[in-house]
């Protein structure tokens, strides 16, 4: 387990807090890509089909990582030098108050390659602000135990299936 906790959903989170107390800080992503993976091999290089000890930090030039795509041709997953992320960015904005009552203790964010500064202040006002803010037609759909590609409202998630976006 990392040393700073576990990265969480809703319902693990919750289960945590209700078996351990609070006293267990779980970790969130709030924005960007989640990740999903990691090796000791850099998928950048072996996609450039480039010796690992030899790639020049190829990566550099893909700042958002390698998009990969289904047969069909659907986005499906993003690869970023060690990683192996998920296509969507996620905003988990709206989940503020459920992130706060779960114990969830720290937060973070992916940083993107524009943009990432604007994404922490936004964060940072959200955490200040008295109310909770509206998504901002980013992912959510894992913290709601549904398909990470799908984007719920609270409201959405905790009464009608039939209104995943």
């Amino acid at each position: 387990m990392p040393r700073w906790g576990g990265y969480c959903c809703r319902n693990c989170a919750a289960h945590s807090k209700a078996r351990a107390g609070a006293c267990r800080k779980w970790r969130c992503w709030l924005g960007g890509r989640l990740p999903l993976a990691y090796s000791a091999r850099c998928f950048t290089a072996r996609a450039l089909d480039l010796p690992k000890d030899q790639c020049g930090f190829r990566c550099i030039e893909h700042p958002d990582g390698l998009p990969l795509a289904t047969r069909e041709g659907e986005p499906f997953l993003t690869i970023n030098g060690i990683q192996v992320q998920g296509t969507e960015v996620i905003d988990m904005a709206p989940e503020r108050d459920a992130l706060a009552a779960c114990g969830v203790g720290v937060m973070r964010i992916s940083p993107q390659a524009e943009g990432t500064a604007d994404i922490v202040a936004r964060f940072r006002r959200i955490l200040d602000a008295p109310e909770q803010p509206e998504a901002v037609g980013a992912r959510n759909g894992y913290w709601h135990g549904q398909a990470g590609k799908a984007s719920l409202s609270t409201a959405q998630a905790a009464g009608n299936p039939e209104a995943v976006a």
